[in-house]
């Protein structure tokens, strides 16, 4: 993965490449490869580059040609078609980069130019004949992208800690987004920072800039197609196998080094096989499958619904070594002094840790089945409802007897989770959401702070069951959590010189997703049915037809190293370091009395309470690195 960034003067005033240094220098772990300025009347523009795949060896960016000048962070994995298109010479294909592609498909086609890409991508074109500012980003949201415009400054960084260097460019915390969060963990914002002003382009937008005011449009929509309809499940089962075989190949065209996550469930077992054959056939190998499950010791010993049997066995079966990252309680407990203006709320320790080890093996590429479960292995959830609304009540019946069969306690949780609840209107949910959040008071904050930030807009949707798979889906892609952890991990993947790519998220896939008919993804008493049915031959039997995602091994883990963290917490509050500390918006009293309390075990309940204290440190992190306003 690689960084840019930009600074322009709308009115054209001179500007320097130097005022850019302490950014460059921020985003410097991003490249390796090449670091470049370019400036012109009134436009810096800069990127570090990392070479990925083999056309990206010949980047010379900023690239410019006939007065316009790109830099782009991208992979585009539609290069045959795009150069068709574009009537590039088959000849010069393979050294022309992604960067001279780009600028070409601009020339050609102008805003319409991220309409036909397929690929993870951010890119910025500066138009010099038009004074036009042009910048776009990938459907997923893969790669980040921050914006800043105050005319006549506009201002843009894949990494938002080297925007805040920009001359120009404020460092006005915005509490209304620090009180969202302190309010709800789970809340996410496709658009804002916790920075005023400060912005992130969403997916799937284009932006065009100019000294008269901003363009900014949607150039793909997820769900805009009709659905799609093959002469039998087993011809879109092999059509969803040779899409998923495409994007996991696509991903893997580097020559520099590849590993996998790898859980043990539907999603990374069939990337982890699909990547180690795609590979086998160049004659190179997978260089890890990445697990966030413990190795396996006193302290875990193998226990039930433990997915570790199954990650040995992809593994075994595809000569893959398996890596069991070492992360501690001491890793979390760092983790809460970082500064989370890039690195959010969704970044998870474990992959910290995981980062850590992967460095060793010389990998630049992570394959990820993160974006399954919202596409092609998605559970279903809105199926029954769906039955329910169109009277469809043979088949609902049918569905409820293979799911749970008769048994009173699942049959009256299925019913009222899966065929009550998604028909309560949503001004009501959210009337009961908020309801059941008073429960809940806001993470340990001062009561001057409750009243200057009344916590508006805090419920999350990210739970939200609709009558309808695909409208489901619909509220799954909008919530924004997909494009967060990407945005956190290509973060601290740069710091090890590590890109993460989404093969279930590509852009065909997911077209392809939300374009079946919703009783494929729940059949037989399977949910992600079609997923399974296309991965035969691919995965083993035990993880193919294993119905749970829930990995205790992980989960006891992940308990014993929060309760340590809170343990190391409540030694710093006993040797003092806590002392006559203020904050403008934590109640530090309330705040060092719960780090002084751990609890012997960390049951549901004392997890609230873990996560109410983390949610807090991680504010505090923030206004440590930032200045506060009125502090």
């Amino acid at each position: 993965m690689s960084a840019i960034l930009g600074r322009i003067a709308l009115d054209g005033r001179p500007l320097t490449s130097e005022a850019l240094r302490p950014a460059m220098e921020i985003i410097a772990p991003y490249g390796g490869d090449r670091s470049a300025t370019w400036s012109s009347e009134g436009v810096v523009l800069g990127s570090q580059v990392r070479h990925l795949t083999p056309e990206s060896c010949h980047e010379a960016q900023p690239h410019v040609q006939r007065g316009r000048a790109i830099v782009a962070d991208a992979r585009l994995d539609n290069r045959d078609e795009l150069c068709a298109r574009l009537g590039v010479d088959p000849a010069g294909r393979a050294t022309l980069p992604d960067s001279a592609l780009l600028l070409r498909a601009y020339e050609k086609w102008g805003d319409a130019c991220a309409d036909p890409l397929v690929g993870d991508y951010a890119f910025a074109i500066w138009d010099g004949p038009a004074r036009t500012l042009f910048c776009a980003r990938d459907p997923v949201g893969a790669r980040p992208l921050y914006v800043y415009h105050a005319p006549p400054l506009f201002a843009f960084c894949t990494d938002l800690r080297g925007l805040l260097t920009v001359p120009g460019v404020p460092e006005e915390v915005d509490e209304d987004e620090v009180a969202r969060y302190l309010r709800n963990p789970l809340h996410i914002s496709v658009r804002r920072t916790y920075f005023r002003g400060v912005e992130k382009l969403p997916p799937a937008r284009w932006m065009a800039v100019t000294a008269s005011g901003v363009r900014e449009t949607t150039h793909w929509e997820p769900f805009a197609r009709p659905l799609l309809r093959l002469a039998s499940e087993e011809a879109y089962a092999e059509q969803l196998r040779a899409l998923v075989t495409q994007a996991v190949e696509a991903r893997a065209r580097t020559p520099f080094g590849v590993a996998t996550h790898l859980s043990g469930g539907l999603d990374s077992s069939a990337v982890t096989v699909l990547a180690s054959r795609a590979l086998g056939r160049q004659g190179r190998t997978l260089a890890a499958g990445i697990t966030w499950s413990p190795a396996y010791s006193d302290a875990y010993p193998t226990v039930e619904r433990d997915e570790r049997p199954r990650i040995e066995l992809v593994c075994q079966a595809e000569g893959v070594p398996p890596l069991y990252p070492n992360v501690t309680a001491a890793d979390l407990r760092a983790s809460l002094d970082w500064d989370p203006a890039n690195y959010t709320t969704v970044g998870l320790v474990t992959e910290w840790a995981a980062l850590r080890e992967t460095g060793a093996l010389g990998v630049r590429t992570i394959l990820s089945g993160w974006g399954g479960d919202e596409g092609v292995t998605f559970n279903g959830r809105g199926y029954l409802a769906e039955l329910l609304r169109t009277g469809r009540w043979p088949t609902l019946a049918r569905r409820l007897r293979q799911r749970v069969g008769l048994r009173p306690g699942p049959l009256a949780r299925t019913a009222a989770l899966g065929l009550v609840l998604p028909h309560v209107p949503d001004t009501l949910y959210a009337h009961l959401a908020r309801i059941a959040e008073r429960r809940f008071p806001p993470a340990l904050v001062t009561p001057a702070f409750a009243r200057r930030a009344p916590f508006r807009g805090a419920v999350s949707g990210l739970a939200r069951e609709r009558s309808g798979v695909h409208r489901t889906q619909r509220g799954l892609w909008a919530h924004g959590h997909l494009a967060a952890r990407m945005e956190a991990w290509a973060i601290w993947g740069a710091g090890q010189g590590v890109e993460y790519s989404y093969p279930l998220a590509d852009r065909r896939v997911l077209e392809f997703a939300y374009s079946l008919p919703p009783d494929l993804y729940w059949r037989r008493g399977y949910t992600r049915y079609l997923f399974r049915q296309a991965m035969e031959g691919v995965l083993p039997p035990e993880v193919q037809w294993e119905r749970s995602k829930y990995d205790a091994a992980v989960e006891s883990r992940r308990r014993a190293i929060r309760l340590g963290a809170w343990r190391a917490l409540k030694r710093e509050v006993d040797a003092g370091l806590w002392d006559g500390e203020q904050h403008p918006w934590l109640d530090i009293p309330r705040l060092r009395h719960e780090l002084g309390h751990p609890p012997d075990t960390l049951t549901n309940a004392n997890l609230f309470r873990f996560i109410r204290i983390r949610t807090a440190l991680q504010m505090r992190a923030l206004s440590r690195h930032r200045p506060i306003p009125g502090s």
